[in-house]
């Protein structure tokens, strides 16, 4: 005879621990924004300030979001060649996208 494994830790929870349904104000979506919803943020951040290098720290307390997202996240946008990973470890916008367009000028 053989025995199914067991499955860890699904739907037991510790001595004590609420359910997250029976936490006011609690719902059982994910706290961290949606990957595109990040991107925007992200973006916006590093457009206010496009020459600032952010570190994941500092990129991490402007959005509100944990830092082990936004170094997931920003690997990402290195990938899609949005941003920049500076040598110190930190984050700008691309050169390419950095450039702001001159205003024609008024006749």
């Amino acid at each position: 005879m053989t025995v199914a494994p067991m499955k860890k830790g699904r739907g037991k929870k510790k001595k004590g621990q609420k359910k997250t349904a029976d936490i006011p104000g609690a719902s059982a979506e994910a706290s961290s924004p949606a990957p595109i919803a990040f991107k925007e943020r992200a973006l916006g951040l590093l457009r206010q300030n496009p020459v600032k290098e952010f570190s994941v720290d500092e990129m991490s307390k402007e959005l509100g979001i944990h830092r082990s997202v936004v170094i997931m996240q920003m690997g990402k946008l290195v990938k899609s060649s949005h941003v920049e990973k500076v040598p110190s470890g930190g984050y700008r916008m691309n050169g390419n996208l950095r450039q702001m367009p001159v205003a024609a000028a008024a006749v």
